[in-house]
């Protein structure tokens, strides 16, 4: 019972710190829009259908909710916000109120090779959490967010334990189409011995000759006999990463090969 209640403790601390990163940019937001604090985030906290202000400043620090979209859905009359005025969809046959949100997602990467709810992906509104930047063969899960659709996370997501623990009740199944991949790009941080411009070339030959492996980018930076750099890549899938790591750790110069969020 003590370690159940120590957990929580712990949990409900983090997702404050985390919170605390929301207030602060809702409060420079409502700054610029010249608009008073108190007065006005009750009105975002029943717009979203949240519960408490701490809701809604977790789910600002997580991007489920994009301040930019405040422009789009309020306008500030008297230094209060007022929703704009919706427009009047067309009713959809035998559809009226889906629980999840259904639009053909355009330009989405991975759409043919992701699953959501045991449907093809571009059935949804969706896209990918820059929290985590999920990888085909990555254990995933879907969660529906207010005008935004669904929010596609990684269940190892930093932000995972909050969201599954808080709101499970509102998350949809996901997972991948492995016949049918779409490339991914990655950014791997990776450090070692920095034993002079050859170990650049090692890494170049080893990813782009031996490998096969599209590099978009690498900045590497040194300090007393030590490098680090951080590698944008392009793969297929978790276990085509999963190679390259282990292709990488295995080089006598690396020390850590490490897959950044974004």
């Amino acid at each position: 019972g003590r370690a159940r209640a120590k957990i929580r403790s712990a949990m409900k601390e983090e997702k404050n710190k985390k919170g605390s990163i929301g207030k602060e940019a809702l409060q420079r937001k409502f700054k610029n829009l010249k608009i008073d604090f108190d007065e006005n985030i009750e009105i975002l906290i029943k717009h979203y259908e949240l519960q408490t202000r701490g809701d809604l400043y977790f789910a600002i620090y997580v991007e489920d909710i994009n301040l930019q979209d405040i422009n789009k859905i309020f306008t500030v009359e008297g230094g209060k916000l007022v929703e704009k005025q919706k427009e009047i969809a067309t009713p959809v046959t035998d559809e009226v109120e889906a629980p999840i949100p259904k639009r053909k997602s355009k330009g989405v990467r991975g759409a043919n090779s992701l699953i959501i709810d045991g449907q093809p992906a571009n059935t949804f509104k969706y896209s990918f959490a820059t929290c985590c930047s999920p990888l085909p063969g990555d254990d995933v899960f879907a969660y529906p967010v207010t005008n935004q659709g669904l929010k596609i996370h990684r269940t190892n997501c930093p932000n995972a334990t909050q969201i599954l623990s808080n709101y499970g009740y509102r998350i949809v199944s996901a997972g991948w189409d492995t016949g049918n991949l779409q490339n991914f790009s990655v950014t791997l941080k990776v450090t070692g011995i920095d034993s002079g411009p050859g170990v650049i070339k090692a890494i170049t030959d080893l990813l782009s000759s031996n490998l096969n492996i599209d590099i978009r980018s690498m900045n590497i930076s040194g300090d007393q006999g030590y490098f680090v750099a951080e590698l944008k890549i392009v793969v297929l899938n978790k276990d085509q990463l999963n190679m390259v790591i282990k292709a990488l750790n295995d080089m006598e110069e690396i020390g850590s090969v490490e897959r950044l969020n974004s």
